[in-house]
């Protein structure tokens, strides 16, 4: 709520409190200050969800990436205004970002599935739960219940339920240590796409490279490792392929508007604010006239965001 008082708008003052996963309060570094930029709340379900900026020291940002599934409290003049967890931190640092994130994490799994019943009918069966203790220990129980999509055997259905848990029960880890590489001009580029031994079914775009280093860390794309592998299993650095992308329309976000103009203008005849039909994308179609010419601008300021990489994937051509 924003009050007036004498000519002079009051904003609201908030105070983001945070505990760790043993709910233990957590004193913020210093010079770290911790700002709500946004925070909501729906009609059935209470609070959704909450952005905080945090602003400070490089060292004392390298810490955050501790805080995920930290409690959070969000208290403003009134009292608890919302409450929740770290799901997800994004760094920025030295123009470089780096996110951390257990939105596809889950280290509780269940699966439900239907098989043939003694009488040849269809019945309804569920797995007990499965559980990872490390990662709960570490994060806090998150549940996921998945199905098995057909009918399966209770056998079969148990062993999905193991390879889900296998797969989920970490959190996104993007940075990876290279050593006993072989240094040279260009090191391990971003594009590049690693693959370990011992695992054929992942691939991982690098974001971050090494440069000309032969040892140094290298920051992959979200949701990071989906594999538990040893810290010396062996890489291969993979470069040739023709890439493409695609991605769910709420991993980006474009801001588009026109261009802001003088006081009083400038020395356009006409202006006009045009939208294209297919795209939705506005412009402004600007008007100059001078000795045996006439010139029409199409300008526009723009900005893009990638807030949720999880959503992205490349296209390996």
């Amino acid at each position: 709520m924003v009050q007036a008082t004498k000519g002079k708008l009051l904003m609201p003052s908030f105070t983001v409190s945070i505990w760790d996963r043993d709910n233990n309060p957590v004193i913020v570094p210093a010079g770290l200050t911790l700002t709500p930029t946004r925070f909501g709340a729906v009609a059935q379900g209470g609070n959704d969800s909450a952005e905080i900026t945090v602003a400070g020291p490089e060292l004392a940002l390298h810490n955050l990436r501790s805080w995920l599934r930290y409690k959070v409290e969000i208290t403003g003049d009134a009292g608890l205004v919302w409450e929740g967890h770290v799901d997800s931190i994004m760094l920025s640092l030295a123009g470089v970002s780096i996110s951390v994130g257990t939105e596809q994490m889950y280290n509780a799994i269940k699966v439900l599935y239907s098989y043939t019943g003694d009488d040849g009918g269809s019945e309804s069966g569920e797995t007990d739960w499965g559980t990872d203790a490390d990662s709960i220990s570490e994060f806090g129980r998150k549940e996921a219940i998945h199905s098995s999509g057909g009918e399966t055997t209770s056998e079969a259905a148990t062993a999905l339920r193991d390879t889900v848990l296998a797969g989920t029960k970490k959190a996104s880890q993007p940075t990876l240590s290279v050593e006993g590489g072989t240094a040279n001009t260009t090191g391990i580029k971003a594009g590049d796409v690693i693959t370990h031994a011992g695992d054929t079914a992942n691939k991982y775009v690098v974001n971050t490279g090494t440069g000309n280093n032969a040892e140094a860390d290298i920051v992959i794309g979200s949701p990071g490792m989906r594999a538990t592998l040893a810290d010396t299993v062996e890489a291969t650095v993979g470069d040739s392929y023709t890439p493409n992308v695609v991605f769910h329309r709420s991993a980006l976000e474009l801001a588009i508007r026109p261009y802001a103009q003088p006081l009083g203008g400038d020395s356009a005849v006409d202006a006009l604010v045009v939208q294209d039909p297919w795209s939705g994308l506005v412009f402004e179609v600007r008007a100059y006239k001078g000795y045996g010419k006439a010139m029409f601008d199409v300008q526009c300021v723009y900005g893009v965001k990638a807030w949720k990489p999880d959503h992205i994937a490349t296209l390996l051509g």
